[in-house]
């Protein structure tokens, strides 16, 4: 029964392999698409020479293309791990963690509303349909209401539940959070460009601008500051050795550089494209798109060094753990001394989760401007 018990925790362990091998492909694949959409869509809005009625560049349906492909990539990490969950319930009959299951089926739901969506703006920026842009965002509506329902029903994460006192309340308030965050920018460009929002483009882009002061603070201020403490602090300096404390700031230093420059060329973008929208006409396409693609390059070539350092700093800390003395016995000593390589993940996600957001909206930046004679009707 213990040789079974191993080979159940043997298969477990190559699915997360598996799974950390996959993301280490597709991660770095999703942000050569996104980078390939942004100089695709820059191509497209500078081959106008008639104040962006006709584009005759390429047709719409190839700028999305690449869009399409970094939908496809995820959508079939998520099948890898859905598959993975049904093989560790039948094969080995172990607990699936019901969560991650109803993650992976909420990450499918949006991709496939994401995929819909962008077939829809494309058929209205080529001239194919007529309808609001409210009408052709239907896809997304419908997928955040599916996915509502699957948020509400998946169980809390296994590290948080024991921490939760009403769980009802949690799955609500995380279900209501869920719909909040994935529809107020949406609403917030289709009020624009159907014509019942009459702010500013700099005050409609408040959700993006409050984005960029949280990189601002991660990367200049919580990250240092959380670096010079656990290299200087007195708790750190007791527990932990100045090789440990070396590696852990060097990665928040990598950190700092990613997050940091993301922010920076995220605030340029996002700068520029509103003064541009505001009807300031001297602002090129090239004032705000080549912040762009510079920050889905340095993206796709900072994701696989971010993910190279994690995997590094996880495998030299079981490799402290292994060289421990034997009459080390705790366990909490352990943890505390391997904690760093599983924290991280966060940071990571911070870089590249927002980012996404932003590429499936910036190609309606250019096609929801009045004053460039790009509505319908103008």
């Amino acid at each position: 029964r213990l040789e079974e018990r191993r080979n159940q925790e043997r298969a477990v362990q190559d699915d997360k392999k598996l799974e950390t091998q996959l993301a280490h492909i597709i991660i770095p694949l999703r942000m050569l698409c996104s980078l390939i959409f942004a100089i695709e869509l820059s191509r497209q809005l500078d081959s106008t020479p008639d104040n962006y009625k006709t584009f005759p560049h390429t047709s719409w349906y190839l700028v999305m293309t690449p869009l399409w492909i970094s939908n496809g990539l995820k959508m079939f990490f998520h099948t890898v791990k859905l598959y993975q969950y049904r093989r560790t319930y039948y094969n080995n009959q172990i607990d699936v963690d019901s969560h991650g299951v109803g993650i992976s089926i909420l990450h499918q739901v949006n991709d496939l509303g994401s995929i819909v969506t962008k077939y829809f703006i494309a058929a209205l920026l080529a001239g194919e349909i007529h309808c609001t842009l409210t009408v052709a965002f239907m896809p997304t509506w419908f997928s955040i209401g599916i996915g509502a329902v699957v948020k509400f029903f998946t169980p809390l994460d296994e590290n948080v539940e024991p921490h939760v006192r009403h769980k009802l309340v949690k799955r609500i308030y995380d279900t209501i959070m869920y719909i909040g965050i994935s529809m107020m920018l949406p609403i917030i460009i289709c009020t624009k460009v159907d014509g019942q929002n009459k702010n500013s483009w700099t005050m409609n882009f408040f959700p993006l601008w409050f984005l960029c002061l949280v990189l601002g603070i991660v990367a200049f201020i919580m990250l240092p500051v959380y670096a010079c403490n656990m290299m200087f602090g007195q708790t750190a300096r007791e527990y932990h050795q100045r090789h440990e404390r070396l590696r852990l700031c060097r990665m928040v230093l990598v950190f700092i550089y990613g997050i940091g420059t993301t922010g920076i060329l995220l605030f340029l973008f996002l700068l520029n494209l509103a003064r541009r929208l505001d009807g300031e006409v001297h602002i090129k396409n090239s004032d705000f798109m080549v912040p762009l693609i510079v920050m889905f390059a340095n993206l796709m070539c900072f994701s696989p060094v971010a993910r190279y350092i994690l995997h590094r700093l996880s495998r030299e800390a079981e490799i402290d753990i292994q060289n421990l003395s034997p009459d080390i016995t705790d366990p909490n000593v352990a943890g505390s001394r391997i904690s760093y390589g599983d924290n991280t993940e966060g940071l990571f996600s911070a870089i590249s989760t927002p980012v996404f957001l932003l590429r499936s909206s910036s190609t309606l930046f250019q096609r929801i401007n009045d004053k460039d004679e790009l509505l319908k009707g103008a």
